[in-house]
């Protein structure tokens, strides 16, 4: 499954798997005014869910995955209490993201092409297990990747955002019990 988009692998997953890869849209929703497009639902295209306002129920997820979306969000730790909340016990958040390895300096936070790059909204490691931990997730595992540095250098003018942020393997439980 190389070399995959999003999109494809979301079709093989159903193709294999079938009704185990999507949710109900009824238990999914249940309760926030989905699918109600005379409403304006929240997941219409004229009014995108917000975070407090996600179309998905508490408790229905086994599993979320994320490639490099969540260092992008000013909202980190609303991120993480969104996934508890959806999340069933026991279930697995599996993150795959740019994180910091020390403090990203304010000059580099602010330059467009770091932030396109998944670099300027870095969080530090300390800080992302603290986040995680407030968010209720145990069993907090976050492997940096130091062989990324090579790679990260190339995205940016400045070779040196390669001192301050790696790739990483982020994974967490909600627990099966409160």
């Amino acid at each position: 499954m190389k070399n995959l988009d999003a999109f494809q692998i979301r079709d093989y997953v159903r193709e294999r798997y079938g009704a185990l890869a999507e949710q109900d849209d009824a238990s999914a929703r249940s309760g926030c005014g989905c699918g109600d497009s005379a409403s304006g639902g929240c997941c219409s295209a004229s009014a995108p869910a917000k975070p407090s306002a996600c179309c998905v129920a508490d408790a229905t997820v086994d599993l979320i995955i994320s490639n490099c979306v969540i260092n992008l969000s000013p909202e980190k730790a609303q991120v993480f209490r969104e996934a508890f909340r959806v999340l069933k016990p026991g279930g697995r958040l599996a993150i795959s993201d740019v994180v910091a390895t020390k403090p990203v300096p304010p000059a580099l936070r602010e330059k467009l092409q770091a932030i396109g790059a998944c670099v300027a909204g870095a969080a530090l490691i300390s800080d992302l297990k603290a986040m995680l931990q407030d968010a209720g997730f145990g069993r907090i595992e976050i492997q940096p990747r130091n062989s990324s540095r090579q790679t990260i250098a190339q995205w940016t003018e400045d070779a040196g955002v390669a001192d301050f942020v790696v790739s990483a393997y982020l994974t967490a439980y909600k627990p099966e019990r409160p």
